[in-house]
Formats: C-alpha cells, structure tokens, sequence
C-alpha cells in the first residue's frame, strides 16, 4: 500500500509539473508585440514642483531624450508613460458619434503617452496610417494611434484611421485616430490583448504620472548602458533620481512565479519518483531473498528463466498499476483545477497526466527488473543447500 501510495503521488507531482512547464513554454511562445532585447528603462521623477508646467516636462523630456541619443551605444531612445511589462494603466474614452447608453457602458483603454519615436525604438510595428512625429506638437491638432484590438472591436468593417476619440480624464480633447500599431502585451503570456490608446507627449504632457521613462535601445548588453545612461539624465538634472531596469529584469519579474512553481512541482515530483522506484526495488528485493528457496524449487522443477522472470516483474507490476490507476484518476483533474487557480492560462487536454504515468511506469519496471534479473540467475543447488 506505501509503495502503491508512493506511485500514485510521484503521477500526480509529475503531472503538476508536466501542466507548469507546458504553461511557460506557451507563454514564452507568445509574442510580445515588441522586441525586448537591448531595452532599457530608466524611470524620471517628475512629480517635484519644477515639472509640474508642461513647458517644464516636455523639455525635460527632449533633452534628456536627445542627451541620451546622442551617446554611441545608444541605437535610439523615446518616452513612454508607461512601460510594457512593468506598468498597467487605464482610463474610459468616447468615440466620436457613437454616444454609450450609460456612463458605465463606456468602454476603458490602456492608455500612453509616449515619444515621436517610442514605436522605432520598442520596435512595434505600425500596421496602418503614420506613427507619430515631431511636428505632433502642441500647435498642431491632436491625434491618436490605437492597436489592432481596437480597431478591430469598433471599426470591424470600416477603416479607424479618420476616426475621432477622447480619453476621458478631464484634460483631453478629442483626437483624430492616424495610425494603427499590433497588440503590446501587459504581461508575458497574455493570451487575450486589451484595447490600447497611445498620444504624444509633445501635445499631451500628462500629468497622472510621478515618473516617466525613458526607453532605450543599446547597441550591445543594455545592462552595461546603466552607469553611462544616468550620468548623461544628471546631466540634464543633477537633481534627478534615476532607477534603471532592464527589459529583461522586468520580464523575469513577469515570469517568477511561473518559474518557482515549477522548481517547486519539479523537486517534489523528482522525489517521488526516486521514493517510488526505491520504494519498488526494496519491497522486490526483499521478495525475492524471502522466495530464494521457492524459485529454487520452481528452476528445479524445470522452470524456465523467463518464468521466474515474469513472476518477480507481476508483483512490481501490479503494485506499479494500482499506484498508477489512483494517481492517474487523481491527475486528470489537475489541468482543470490549476486553470481555475491560475489567472490567463490556456486550457490543456491530458497529456501531461499520460506523459507523468508513463514516467512512473518506466522508473518502476527498471527498479522491479534489477532484483527480477537476480531471481532470474538463482541456482537451485545453492539455493536448496542453504535451505
């Protein structure tokens, strides 16, 4: 029965971790919607009074822009509001003749304020109209860009560029739709992309943030950047509390308890495995010392290798398929159950919970075939001699 119980526990931990490792190769198989290789953050305080005119924001924003430009490890460099991976940020908006039943009904976007040339530098590719320029200025009238999600939810079958929207945070005024980029995700993994609203800073100096980053794309490892990038911000601003991060630091932080869960699933579900096995061989080992004078009579007899070899394997047989029965029928739930814990994971069909039997069932007849080789070799006269 502890061994039984040993089997059934190593099919349902290896199935915990069969389901964690599938998930994280999903998520590393979805795309991003940009390129987070040679990506640099560096994150700007402007919540301090000096900033809080637009004036005051936008030129700190274009010098410390052009300042990091113009440095030779630098590829290119913008502004972003908020940063994909590390920054979530949302408000509700209208859209130009089409009035909502109700102020509840009103739909909800993310929401950036970025650079003239935050899409060349993230790599996001513009799939319709025109991304932004510098002539997007406060003296020109507004416009917008939206992802491919948004126009494809409001303007299923017409073209969104032309059309008019306004965020709704007070200060906005409605923006013409010029340009339409691909789906950015929030989150590594993301399986279903949200609603994404982007306007230019050089019209827009938005004030809902304490911080602003500015993203930059090195020419070589981003991490070596660090020291070179903050002395060139103090440059701007000796007073400027700069905090830096990589691309990669933020996806590892999107993908950390991803990662723990399967270290975790992995150790234990290695254990198991090693405890069940184990657990095999002593209980057959001890079997067949027990039975030495019993095979001894049965070779005596005239019983074949094979026999002997077959009896030894049927009783680590059946203890491996009781286990494996018990855990197999636990294990087809799992899947099922960590979904539903487990925010944004895509369904999966029991693969897993076959793959981790499967397992169990060859770690067990390699631990029942070592002493069933033995009993396989007894010699009779040895054996009925020590009887």
């Amino acid at each position: 029965m502890l061994v039984a119980g040993e089997v059934a526990t190593a099919v349902i931990l290896l199935t915990a971790t069969g389901v964690f490792v599938r998930e994280v190769l999903r998520e590393l198989s979805v795309p991003n919607g940009f390129n987070p290789n040679h990506l640099l953050i560096a994150n700007l305080d402007v919540k301090s009074a000096r900033y809080n005119q637009p004036d005051a924001r936008i030129a700190l924003f274009n010098q410390a822009v052009e300042k990091v430009r113009n440095l030779p490890e630098v590829e290119d460099a913008d502004v972003d509001s908020c940063v994909p991976m590390g920054c979530w940020f949302g408000l509700s908006f209208d859209i130009d003749g089409r009035p909502w039943p109700s102020s509840s009904a009103r739909p909800s976007s993310d929401f950036y304020v970025v650079g003239p040339d935050y899409f060349r530098t993230m790599q996001i590719p513009v799939v319709r109209g025109r991304g932004f320029s510098a002539d997007d200025n406060g003296k020109r009238p507004i416009v917008a860009i939206v992802n491919e999600e948004f126009a494809r939810r409001f303007f299923p079958n017409e073209d969104a560029i032309g059309k008019r929207i306004e965020v709704r945070d007070g200060n906005h005024e409605q923006a013409e739709i010029v340009g339409m980029v691909k789906n950015v995700n929030n989150y590594v993994g993301q399986t279903h992309p949200h609603l994404q609203i982007y306007e230019s800073y050089l019209q827009i100096p938005f004030n809902a943030f304490s911080s602003m980053a500015v993203v930059v794309r090195s020419r070589g490892p981003s991490a070596a950047l660090a020291p070179i990038l903050r002395r060139s911000i103090r440059s701007v601003d000796p007073t400027q509390p700069v905090e830096m991060r990589t691309m990669q630091d933020l996806l590892n932080d999107n993908f950390g308890g991803d990662e723990l869960m399967v270290e975790l699933t992995g150790f234990f579900g290695g254990l198991a495995l090693a405890l069940a096995g184990l657990g095999i061989y002593g209980v057959i080992a001890y079997s067949v010392t027990q039975r030495t004078p019993e095979i001894g009579i049965r070779v005596a007899l005239g019983a074949k290798r094979r026999d002997v070899l077959g009896l030894v394997l049927r009783e680590g047989g059946v203890m491996c398929g009781i286990g494996c029965v018990f855990g197999t029928g636990v294990a087809l739930l799992l899947p099922r159950l960590i979904g539903g814990l487990l925010s944004g994971m895509a369904p999966q069909g029991p693969d897993a919970v076959f793959v981790a039997a499967v397992a169990v069932s060859v770690v067990s007849c390699l631990a029942t075939y070592i002493p069933a080789h033995r009993a396989m070799n007894v010699d009779p006269t040895r054996a009925l001699r020590n009887e």
